[in-house]
């Protein structure tokens, strides 16, 4: 845990690599006690999958420490604690999905996905990430069902705790531009900017993308309002350049 914080948090690698390895020793130290206890082997194969990750001067500098990794031996570790470990077999699984999504194999992402999000259907993370897997595995038009029949459970009282439907707004707006669905993009990258739950960042974005789309359908004023929204003072200003160059220049794009 501690590494996984100072890994995203901190950026520390090297020291998130040396913390990652106590772990894996930990467990290896387990396995010799007891070689069927496979909620150690979780542990092992994020180490191991993490390490291979690293940027390779990173991996340099840890390797000279003794830590190694490699990802499809993390991967196969991943496997079996999912599959054989008592107390850790969701967390394995979650991270087996995050790992394979890493490296772009989103047909194998989303088969153990797919499987947290039927064993958990109220789980709206489980859930919205099939739908970002289906979306990334080129499938858009199965995407754009799946983030509908999420978006309306999640108004339905009590189906979900606490969704962050900016988050599936903002794909589901995505994978209908896509799929040249801009009506219904520009709606849904309105509605993802409307939603309490959304960051400042991902409100810029949206608003300039939807900006974008009311382009595309010719209504020029609720483009520029939309642009002169994603740059508005105060708060993220990434977006400035783009908005305000649109706001003198349509967006002619896709």
């Amino acid at each position: 845990m501690h590494a996984a914080f100072i890994t995203l948090v901190d950026h520390s690698y090297v020291a998130a690599a040396r913390q990652g390895y106590a772990s894996r020793n930990d467990s290896e130290a387990t396995l010799k006690i007891d070689p069927n206890y496979a909620d150690a082997k979780m542990a092992m194969g994020i180490q191991q999958f993490a390490v291979a990750s690293l940027p390779r001067i990173v991996r340099m500098m840890v390797g000279i420490a003794g830590v190694n990794g490699n990802k499809e031996k993390g991967l196969e570790l991943l496997r079996e604690s999912a599959a054989h470990g008592i107390v850790t077999p969701i967390e394995s699984r979650t991270a087996l999905s995050l790992f394979l999504r890493h490296d772009a194999r989103y047909p194998e992402a989303l088969v153990v996905q797919k499987g947290l999000a039927d064993q958990y259907p109220h789980d709206y993370l489980f859930r919205l990430e099939v739908a970002n897997l289906t979306k990334d595995s080129g499938n858009g038009p199965g995407a754009i069902a799946v983030y509908n029949t999420l978006i309306a459970d999640a108004k339905t009282p009590g189906y979900f705790a606490e969704p962050r439907l900016h988050m599936a707004y903002f794909g589901l707006a995505d994978t209908q531009r896509g799929q040249n669905q801009i009506a219904e993009a520009a709606q849904n990258y309105v509605l993802a900017a409307a939603q309490p739950t959304c960051s400042d960042w991902i409100r810029r974005r949206a608003q300039l993308n939807a900006g974008e789309m009311f382009d595309l359908l010719h209504n020029r004023p609720e483009a520029i309002k939309q642009y002169q929204l994603a740059s508005a003072g105060g708060g993220d200003q990434s977006q400035n350049d783009a908005a305000r160059r649109y706001i003198k220049t349509p967006y002619t794009g896709k």
